[in-house]
């Protein structure tokens, strides 16, 4: 039969089967039967996991409940790291809880929700080393984007807290140990300190993030660390 053409051919053992015949030339499969692979699938993306630090079990489970049907975003199994913790400011000490958190999960990085959000609180609260600060009357809205936002290394307070709180940070005094880093490389450590992202750090000084790494590196190579982690210890 032409080459191209559905034709029965006796199979060895299972009678026959309809195949479809594979055109040859001297003995050669034809260009237009070699297998084609498919592109390769990228990378895996890693979920976003939380985990809620609630004084009590109701508003854990509304937030929970806020977060469940959110793609990419999945509550922490145990053990299992945590990126983004969510803290209830009913808790009797938040500061103390999310310290507690940190020695378990040394990674995480910690929202707030709080009945207020006014500038103050909010300076506060991020002195304190909270990540964001998310009002009651707003979590149904804006949680999922503040867990998001906060996963990415980045704040959720509002763009003049922000510009305040960054201020507050370059304007602090040096400490004595950074004394063999150059003025702009204590300025970066004190940024790192706070937990700031090389992005937001290149936003506030005006540069490239390219050149954020540089200082980075310096300050990575002059204190003897290989961590952010390690920064808080070496600057004590």
């Amino acid at each position: 039969m032409a080459n191209g053409v559905d034709e029965l051919r006796p199979a060895p053992s299972t009678g026959p089967v309809l195949e479809r015949a594979t055109p040859h030339e001297n003995g050669h499969v034809l260009p237009d039967q070699v297998p084609v692979r498919g592109p390769r699938p990228g990378p895996a993306v890693r979920p976003i996991t939380f985990r809620v630090f609630a004084a009590h079990p109701i508003a854990t489970a509304q937030y929970v409940r806020v977060l469940a049907s959110e793609p990419g975003i999945q509550s922490a199994a145990d053990r299992e790291p945590v990126t983004v913790g969510i803290f209830d400011s009913a808790l009797s000490q938040p500061e103390a809880s999310l310290k507690l958190a940190r020695s378990t999960f040394p990674a995480l990085r910690a929202l707030l929700l709080t009945p207020s959000c006014d500038a103050t609180e909010c300076l506060r609260w991020l002195s304190e080393g909270f990540w964001g600060v998310v009002a009651y009357s707003r979590y149904e809205d804006e949680l999922a984007k503040a867990v998001r936002r906060v996963a990415e290394g980045q704040l959720w307070v509002p763009g003049p807290v922000v510009a305040h709180w960054m201020r507050a940070v370059a304007s602090k005094s040096p400490s004595p140990p950074n004394a063999m880093l150059s003025e702009r490389e204590q300025a970066v450590v004190r940024c790192l300190e706070r937990r700031l992202s090389n992005k937001e750090i290149a936003v506030m000084f005006g540069v490239s993030e390219r050149t954020v790494k540089f200082h980075v590196s310096n300050i990575f190579r002059k204190l003897k660390i290989r961590s952010r982690a390690d920064i808080a210890s070496q600057t004590l």
